[in-house]
């Protein structure tokens, strides 16, 4: 291994349980369970001294690209491919996601023609039952009318309502204060919450650096059983007013919320069935139609995501905390042709415990 880390490797890649690397000079390294292998040009065979390229078989055969010459090595034997590889199709196929157990809402929720719709569907693989199932309802969010807000009531920009004993968080490892985003008033979410996974009441906080140029910056999501009286801006942030910020200080906008319900992205769904160019374009249409069928925001808390250049999801546990639009103007520069998301464990949105949500920004 000490060999391969200090040969300035070019192409990695896994076969099972054995790592293949190919050195710049020195042939092909094979790194499994029983210990290391060592393939030069005279015990392959074949040269070796330039790979260009690896390829590993789902059928556990590697396929290099050596110079002009393209090799296949099964079983530490190579050989030159002369006429087009043969595959097993089977050795393709790969584990299904599994289906949840019960639908994340009754069928009886969803708007009524949208349902019929889904039934008649030709989704090939993926029955109607089946997207149904997956049918999850989110909490959309729009600016509302009005200026004058109650304390602890929901809104983007101004000042936060937060306890006294909360601190302002601040960047990491920095005494700089995050801009306030917004905040969300749970009691109201709460009656919207058909999956029962917010808290049913308490405050929570979105804080987040809005400089807009950084994908990944510094945020923090506050949760309090209670808010607080209206907290003055510290004065870093008051002074960031005079610089190009997606305003450190947003002007104060009232929210407010409604039912919308969302499908899996494409891609999310190609881990349930095979979908044909058919059978996503069905998809893609009643995706529209479910838009349609209630009123709509791209801004929401819960349901799925909507993603912008690929799945945000990692494993079966995640949820969509929030996922945020330019709901204003003063959003431009650090929201632009894209959405942001914050992620959080499902187990984790369960104990209340914020701590962990990640954030995540995609654009076009």
């Amino acid at each position: 291994l000490e060999e391969v880390l200090d040969g300035a490797f070019g192409e990695l890649t896994w076969v099972g349980d054995t790592l293949w690397a190919a050195t710049k000079w020195d042939g092909i390294h094979a790194l499994g369970p029983s210990g290391a292998e060592h393939y030069d040009e005279e015990r392959a065979g074949s040269s070796l001294g330039n790979v260009e390229g690896m390829f590993a078989a789902p059928d556990g055969r590697l396929f290099l690209l050596a110079g002009n010459t393209l090799l296949v090595v099964q079983d530490g034997s190579f050989s030159e491919v002369t006429e087009r590889p043969k595959f097993d199709a089977s050795a393709y196929e790969h584990e299904r996601r599994p289906l949840p157990e019960t639908p994340f809402v009754s069928a009886d929720a969803l708007p009524t023609e949208w349902v019929k719709t889904v039934r008649d569907a030709n989704l090939g693989e993926l029955e109607p039952e089946a997207l149904l199932c997956l049918t999850r309802p989110a909490i959309g969010v729009a600016l509302a009318d009005g200026a004058d807000q109650p304390g602890g009531a929901s809104r983007i920009g101004g000042e936060p309502d937060l306890p006294k004993k909360v601190e302002w968080p601040r960047y990491p490892d920095e005494d700089d204060h995050l801009p306030f985003v917004m905040q969300f008033d749970c009691a109201a979410l709460s009656v919207l919450d058909l999956e029962g996974l917010l808290p049913k009441k308490g405050m929570l906080y979105v804080f987040s650096d809005t400089r807009g140029d950084d994908d990944d910056p510094a945020s923090h999501i506050l949760y309090a059983a209670k808010p607080g009286p209206r907290r003055a801006t510290p004065a870093d942030l008051e002074a960031r007013r005079s610089v190009k910020d997606v305003a450190a200080v947003l002007e104060e906008r009232p929210l407010r919320f409604f039912t919308q319900f969302t499908l899996p992205s494409g891609e999310w769904l190609e881990g349930v069935a095979d979908l044909d160019d058919d059978a996503q374009e069905a998809i893609r249409s009643l995706r529209e139609a479910l838009s349609a069928a209630t009123e709509w925001s791209s801004t929401q808390l819960l349901g799925w995501a909507e993603p912008v250049q690929g799945d945000v999801f990692g494993d079966g546990s995640d949820v969509v905390l929030l996922q945020l639009e330019r709901l204003v103007e003063d959003l431009g520069d650090w929201i632009t042709d894209g959405l942001r998301y914050w992620m959080i464990d499902e187990a984790a949105l369960q104990e209340r415990t914020f701590d962990d949500v990640w954030h995540e920004y995609q654009y076009t």
